[in-house]
């Protein structure tokens, strides 16, 4: 079974942790081979576990700004084409300078404001309103959306304001300067969207672990066991204990054979003492 699979690999296999975070990683088996395919694929699960468990919060909104950068990129595009068709149905049209730079500043701020509020809502789903990062990010947007009117109403005072009344401007100059300002907005919200996701991509790469292969496992070119010179050093001092121990048990016998020798040779040699007779 799996299980069993695993209990048999785990007893061939060693892990050490040594200085400077590093692990030594050792598999002993029949094929040397497979011995360094085991240990490299130990190295390749952990970097695939590590990937899966490395979803961190800059992870997250590195995701987050990325779908949001999709989206905007579609949506500049449909802008583009918007006004390009405009622009062949009903020609060019010449901007003053000063509309133009009106329109550039609102939609940089426009741009900047909605990129603040998406960065605020990815904030709250993680904090609650009385963190102080959310608190920070929302007197900025409220400060922001106060340049925006200062904006609108000064450039109405100019006279330059590119959202004046259709009655004070041609119908295709003002619908050419809508579109214009769309492309504008969806040019700077892409833009600031496109920082904040390289800012959260190189959070997530430094904050994601990193393995590093030093030594790659390769085929062993001697075996690591049976030890012979290990086993040859056993050996022989178990032939010369069991030798002794026979020498000795040989020893012992051959003088318990020789004592009983000694011991019969002395009985034949003893000699009885004589008997005297009185005679009566």
């Amino acid at each position: 079974t799996l299980t069993d699979a695993r209990r048999k690999l785990s007893k061939y296999s060693s892990f050490n942790a040594a200085k400077y975070s590093m692990i030594h990683i050792s598999v002993e088996d029949r094929d040397p081979k497979r011995a360094a395919d085991l240990a490299n694929a130990y190295v390749e699960c952990l970097q695939e576990q590590n990937s899966r468990l490395a979803v961190s919060e800059a992870a997250q909104r590195r995701l987050f700004f990325e779908q949001e950068l999709d989206k905007e990129k579609v949506l500049l595009a449909e802008a583009e084409t918007d006004l390009q068709k405009m622009q062949e149905q009903k020609g060019l049209f010449q901007v003053t300078s000063q509309v133009s730079a009106v329109i550039q500043s609102m939609a940089q701020l426009r741009a900047e404001i909605v990129a603040r509020e998406v960065a605020l809502e990815r904030l709250k789903a993680g904090a609650t309103a009385r963190n102080p990062e959310v608190q920070r990010q929302e007197i900025e947007i409220t400060a922001l959306r106060g340049q925006m009117k200062e904006l609108e109403a000064k450039s109405s005072r100019d006279g330059s304001n590119p959202f004046m009344p259709t009655s004070m401007v041609p119908e295709a100059a003002l619908d050419y300067a809508r579109r214009l300002r769309e492309v504008r907005y969806h040019e700077a919200l892409y833009e600031l969207l496109a920082q904040q996701y390289e800012v959260a991509r190189i959070d997530e790469a430094r904050e994601s672990p990193v393995i590093q292969v030093v030594d790659q496992a390769v085929p062993p070119e001697k075996k690591s066991a049976p030890r012979r010179s290990y086993y040859l050093i056993i050996g022989l001092f178990l032939g010369a204990v069991a030798g002794m121990v026979l020498a000795l048990g040989l020893q012992a016998a051959q003088d318990v054979s020789v004592s009983r020798k000694m011991e019969v040779f002395k009985k034949s040699l003893r000699i009885r003492p004589a008997r005297s007779a009185r005679l009566d």
